[in-house]
């Protein structure tokens, strides 16, 4: 007979029969970050990336609607119509930039490769500067929120990491 004490044990058993699965099956997974002060208490997530061979660094922003890139960097890739609308980025100011719509081959996120990636170009320099002097950090681009609904990206500022829950469905290299 089941009662409500063995129902509730077995169900933290399955619930931590699944967390352990899930580390155990995402343990590859994840995307590493650093935290940096900005200012006093100003923090922002910063990832390594790598594009054709160059190191980059990029804040991680759930609050921007797409993942940016600075143009510098994406010169020599194909830029590509939007859905029959104006490609462009507003920030927290809701000063207009003009943006061009990206496909990035390849490019490496933590330890984990991403293909045919759609993303904003915009020259970054104003931001990059002012990151490097308040911080000493380039920034040359950031991960935005649709990176994160993509790959099923929950942050954890705990451990530091982003954990991609869809990373094997999503991308075309697994």
């Amino acid at each position: 007979m089941v009662t409500p004490k063995s129902v509730d044990i077995i169900s933290i058993e399955s619930n931590f029969i699944s967390l352990w699965l899930t580390k155990f099956f995402n343990m590859d997974f994840f995307i590493p970050f650093d935290v940096k002060e900005i200012e006093h208490a100003s923090f922002h997530p910063i990832v390594a990336a790598e594009l054709e061979g160059k190191q980059i660094n990029m804040i991680l922003d759930s609050g921007a609607s797409r993942t940016v890139l600075s143009s510098n960097l994406v010169v020599n890739f194909d830029k590509t119509a939007g859905d029959g609308e104006e490609a462009f980025a507003a920030g927290i100011n809701a000063q207009r930039m003009e943006v061009e719509q990206v496909v990035i081959p390849s490019i490496r996120i933590g330890n984990l490769d991403f293909f045919d990636m759609l993303i904003f170009s915009t020259n970054l320099d104003a931001v990059s500067s002012l990151y490097e002097q308040m911080a000493g950090v380039r920034i040359d681009g950031l991960l935005g929120c649709d990176f994160l609904v993509k790959y099923g990206g929950v942050v954890d500022f705990n451990t530091q990491k982003i954990v991609l829950t869809k990373f094997h469905r999503a991308n075309k290299s697994f």
